[in-house]
């Protein structure tokens, strides 16, 4: 059972779901976790990711979720899911305005109307109360990429996006594919309107020291929200009475930044949650990396590790 939060005759926006983790090292290595999120006051379980390689090099770091969104007894047709995945710096930069290091890595922005694309199940139209659920994993998500890193936003061409800036993009409030973008992504399934590169790149995660491991933490963070039909697709019950309040002065309903989502969690329509896992890189010493991959058989210098899902 997940617990509701009942603001007049409403229920709180609810999910519950499961994340697998991944590691992947000089061409092999894959470790997953289950876990669960439950309604605002949410809570993922994790486990350590490992790999084990000849030279203890990480070349990315990955979630593959999965969870379902069930709201009940809006005032208005729920019409839009946004799913916003962020993950932490470990250079400790931050996007323009922000203060927490916390970078967006993927956003998708799935409609209500009865979809089974991917295996996914919703209700058939916008409804008061519904769901969606994307009974098993959604994307590939690269937190930590070893090829393109993150993005250098402040350097991509925004002019043909519609007055799209980097601010602008990085924060969520006008999103439009900047030219340059789509060679550092991954295009997972309804991923409409604005998919993110990776928040670093993986030389926090390295291990070069030889028959050593090395323990490095990753920090993530999942904000879901509840829209309704009309222009921009405005937060559902935005400044309804009884709800956390935004400024309208600086928001409106249909455009509101990534860290004023975050900062109203308390809201029904928004769910806010942070999980972190480790992640350990081994680094073999050279005998037991030669034998180990010899009586395996497996191809190249590297195996894999970690508990399974």
């Amino acid at each position: 059972m997940k617990p509701n939060l009942n603001i007049s005759r409403r229920t709180a926006l609810g999910t519950i779901g499961s994340v697998g983790l991944g590691v992947v090292g000089a061409g092999a290595g894959l470790a997953a976790f289950s876990g669960s999120v439950a309604a605002l006051t949410t809570n993922i379980s994790t486990q350590p990711a490992t790999v084990t390689t000849d030279s203890g090099n990480v070349s990315e770091v990955h979630i593959n979720p999965s969870f379902n969104v069930d709201w009940k007894n809006f005032d208005d047709p729920i019409a839009k899911v946004r799913v916003l995945v962020e993950a932490k710096s470990k250079d400790g930069s931050s996007p323009p305005n922000t203060s927490d290091g916390y970078w967006p890595v993927f956003r998708a922005t799935p409609w209500i109307n009865g979809s089974s694309e991917n295996g996914i199940s919703e209700s058939a139209q916008p409804t008061t109360t519904g769901y969606f659920h994307t009974n098993g994993p959604w994307a590939n998500i690269n937190l930590y990429n070893g090829t393109y890193g993150r993005p250098d936003y402040a350097n991509l061409s925004y002019s043909w996006s519609g007055g799209v800036d980097e601010d602008s993009f990085l924060d969520g409030t006008s999103i439009g594919q900047p030219t340059g973008v789509p060679s550092l992504v991954n295009d997972g399934p309804n991923g409409n309107a604005g998919i993110y590169g990776a928040a670093d790149d993986v030389s926090a995660f390295q291990n070069p020291k030889d028959g050593s491991t090395k323990t490095t933490a990753v920090d993530f963070r999942f904000v879901v929200s509840l829209h309704t039909n009309g222009t921009y697709s405005p937060l559902a019950m935005y400044n309804a009475p009884g709800t956390p309040g935004f400024d309208t002065s600086t928001t409106d309903a249909g455009s509101i930044p990534y860290r004023t989502l975050v900062s109203h969690k308390n809201h029904p329509a928004i769910s806010v949650t942070e999980a972190s896992f480790k992640v350990n890189a081994v680094n073999q010493p050279a005998s037991q990396g030669f034998v180990a991959n010899a009586n395996s058989g497996a191809s190249g210098n590297a195996t894999s590790t970690g508990p399974k899902p």
